[in-house]
C-alpha cells in the first residue's frame, strides 16, 4: 500500500486509486470496506460532506479503519505531507490545461461552431431591423419600442451558450440535503447521485440503490452491462464467503461509464487527473470531439 504522513485523513489519492487501478475487491476490503473509507474521508454516506465545511476536525489513522494485519505502508514516495493533504485529497474535478490560454482564446475556440455563427448572423440581423423600428419607424404615442429586443435576446443566449458550453451540473448531497453543483466542483468525500442515462463524471464506491447497471464499455472495454452491488453487501459476502465468492459482485463504479439502469448513491474516491477517465484523458490529450447531436446541426448548418 501507501503511507500517509502527518495527514488528517487515513488514505491518499493513491491508496484510494488502488480501489479501481484495476478494480480490486482486495482494496477494498483492506481500506476498511465502505465503513473504513466513510470514517477515514470524514464524511458521511447519508449526510455527504458539509456544504459550509472549511477544514477537518480531528484526525484519523489508517491503522484505525483498516483491518488487523493490513499493511500500512510499502510503497515510498507517495508521502503526503500535512501542509497540502488536503489539497492532494480534495482536489477538484478540473483536468489541467493542455497549455494556458486566454478567456478570449477560449471563447473563440468554443465558438468556432458553424451553428453559434448562424446564430450570431441572424442575431446581428434581428438587432439592426428591430433599431431600424425603433428609432427610424412611427410609433403610436405611448407604445413602447422594443423591436431590438430579440436580437438583443439571441445575443445573449449565444454568450452563455460560449461560456457555459463546458460546464455540466450534478446532484449531490451535502448537509443531508441533494443539491445541484459544477461537475468541475466534485470532490473526494462527495455522495453523489446516479440516475439512469448519467454519464459518471468520477471514480467511486457504491452505496445504494435500484437495480444500477452500468455501461463500461467505453473506460474497461467491457460489452456487457454491469450490474452494481452495494459495497456493505459485497462486504458480508467477503466475510461469509471469502474474496473469491465475492468476485462476481462489483460495487465499483467508474469515472466514463453510462449508468443504463436503476439509480441510487456512491461515495466519490477520485476526482480529476487521479480517476480512470482523468489518467486516460491526461495520457490521450486529444481534442474533445463533437457530440452527436453537435455533428447534426453542423450538417444542418452547411
Amino acid at each position: 500500500m501507501f503511507r500517509t504522513e502527518k495527514s488528517k485523513f487515513a488514505f491518499s489519492p493513491g491508496q484510494l486509486s488502488k480501489l479501481l487501478n484495476p478494480k480490486s475487491l482486495n482494496a477494498f476490503y483492506a481500506l476498511g470496506r465502505i465503513d473504513g473509507i466513510e470514517k477515514g474521508l470524514h464524511t458521511d454516506r447519508n449526510a455527504g460532506l458539509s456544504a459550509d465545511e472549511s477544514t477537518v476536525a480531528g484526525e484519523v489513522a489508517f491503522h484505525e479503519v483498516a483491518p488487523k494485519g493490513t499493511p500500512k505502508h510499502g510503497m515510498a514516495g507517495d508521502v503526503i505531507p500535512e501542509s497540502n493533504a488536503e489539497a492532494a485529497i480534495f482536489r477538484d474535478n478540473r483536468l489541467p490545461d493542455k497549455k494556458t490560454k486566454s478567456l478570449l482564446e477560449i471563447a473563440w475556440t468554443t465558438y468556432n461552431d458553424k451553428v453559434l455563427i448562424l446564430l450570431t448572423i441572424a442575431a446581428i440581423i434581428s438587432l439592426a431591423l428591430g433599431l431600424c423600428q425603433t428609432f427610424g419607424g412611427e410609433h403610436k404615442k405611448g407604445e413602447p419600442r422594443v423591436e431590438w429586443v430579440e436580437g438583443v435576446a439571441i445575443i445573449v443566449a449565444i454568450v452563455i451558450v460560449v461560456l457555459r458550453t463546458n460546464d455540466r451540473m450534478v446532484n449531490v448531497i451535502r448537509s443531508g440535503k441533494s443539491q445541484e453543483i459544477s461537475i468541475n466542483d466534485v470532490m473526494v468525500e462527495d455522495v453523489m447521485h446516479l440516475a439512469t442515462g448519467d454519464i459518471v463524471p468520477v471514480d467511486g464506491i457504491f452505496i445504494q440503490g435500484s437495480a444500477v447497471k452500468c455501461d463500461e464499455s467505453s473506460a474497461t472495454g467491457e460489452s456487457d452491462l454491469l450490474r452494481k452491488t452495494p459495497a456493505a453487501d459485497v462486504f458480508d459476502v467477503i466475510q461469509k464467503l471469502g474474496t473469491k465468492e465475492a468476485e462476481k459482485l462489483d460495487p465499483f463504479i467508474i469515472s466514463g461509464s453510462k449508468v443504463n439502469e436503476g439509480n441510487g448513491t456512491f461515495f466519490v474516491t477520485a476526482v480529476g487527473v487521479n480517476s480512470s477517465y482523468g489518467r486516460i484523458s491526461m495520457a490521450l490529450r486529444t481534442e474533445q470531439e463533437d457530440t452527436p447531436l453537435q455533428k447534426k446541426l453542423n450538417i444542418l448548418a452547411d
